[in-house]
């Protein structure tokens, strides 16, 4: 009998296409395509935050369970609660 772990297969989730930013703040999963993405330890989108303006994420952090983006072109700093 073969008693070795099976391998799992890699989920995977449509995030959509271009430039992505993905950091962590040691619990939380953010990946910001278009929108700003909480992806869980098992790779669900858990939340899903779109911008209601046109918004150019050029800075992102994750600390303290936040997400914190930044636009240069309009001079805002965004927090996203986790």
């Amino acid at each position: 009998m073969d008693h070795r772990p099976r391998a799992r297969r890699a989920q995977l989730e449509e995030i959509g296409a271009g430039g992505i930013d993905v950091v962590t703040d040691g619990t939380n999963l953010w990946a910001i395509p278009d929108a700003a993405l909480r992806v869980s330890g098992t790779g669900a989108v858990t939340s899903r935050v779109t911008p209601t303006r046109q918004f150019h994420a050029d800075g992102v952090a994750a600390t303290g369970g936040a997400l914190r983006l930044f636009d240069a072109v309009a001079g805002l700093l965004v927090r996203l609660p986790a």
